[in-house]
């Protein structure tokens, strides 16, 4: 099964330089979330059934996507319900990973220095101009990282995602994924 996530990273790396010098690169986390949700699925059984709004994720284009994040298994339902023409935030070092950094890179991730929060807010700065420019979505986890939640229960929110929603007068979709266990 790492072969074939190996395979389809390097795939969809490839496919976004290929879409980049067309304008449509933005297209591709979305096809990238996509694949990766058949994929698992298929190699792990693992489904999720969207209870209702889904339709809120493209409706309110731009906007932020704000989720909660309870565990790993939060990628998968993030892959399962992603809209066209949204990016993703993630945590700066990612960035320097082969192949995973480089896609997300050249597919317009908004890279987040957690522990430097001058850095932070000209990365949500750069994104809320990207936002209105290309009616790009963002999905953000405002708890920043995982819980491990075994309850209903959430962790904190980081201001982030809202500074972010208010700097380019954007609404805030929530998604809440309840517990899986």
């Amino acid at each position: 099964m790492h072969t074939l996530l190996l395979y389809l990273l390097y795939f969809l790396t490839a496919y976004t330089l290929l879409l980049r010098p067309l304008g449509a690169h933005r297209l591709a986390q979305h096809l990238t979330a996509r694949s990766f949700a058949l994929v698992m699925c298929y190699t792990t059984g693992v489904s999720f059934d969207i209870i209702s709004g889904e339709h809120h994720l493209s409706a309110s284009r731009p906007c932020v996507i704000v989720g909660n994040h309870q565990s790993e298994l939060d990628v998968l339902l993030l892959a399962r319900i992603f809209p066209k023409w949204c990016s993703v935030t993630a945590k700066s070092s990612l960035k320097r990973m082969p192949f995973l950094g480089w896609f997300m890179a050249l597919s317009g991730t908004v890279f987040i220095d957690r522990k430097n929060s001058s850095s932070a807010r000209q990365a949500f700065a750069g994104a809320a101009e990207e936002m209105l420019r290309h009616r790009q979505s963002v999905f953000i986890f405002p708890e920043g990282t995982r819980s491990y939640a075994q309850g209903p229960e959430m962790g904190t929110f980081k201001k982030g995602a809202f500074h972010l929603a208010v700097q380019a007068q954007v609404d805030v979709v929530p998604v809440v994924c309840a517990n899986y266990w």
